[in-house]
């Protein structure tokens, strides 16, 4: 999960496979299997969306500044 978020994937079913492996838990119940996806994601997703709300910040904060001189 770590590297360019921008990247060419195949199979969201062969990642999904990928992440479990990775994590251990192809043992696992389907429906653990789906909660741990699924909260894995939300995570994901939510980071992401942080980023963007920062980037967003700093430039409404340079675009205040630069409308101020």
């Amino acid at each position: 999960l770590e590297g360019p978020v921008h990247r060419p994937t195949d199979d969201l079913t062969e990642l999904e496979s990928q992440v479990l492996i990775e994590y251990g838990k192809m043992g696992a119940s389907d429906s653990e299997k789906k909660y741990f996806l699924e909260t894995l994601y939300t995570d994901y997703k939510n980071m992401v969306n942080q980023g963007i709300d920062q980037k967003i910040e700093i430039l409404n904060g340079s675009l205040l500044a630069h409308s101020l001189l």
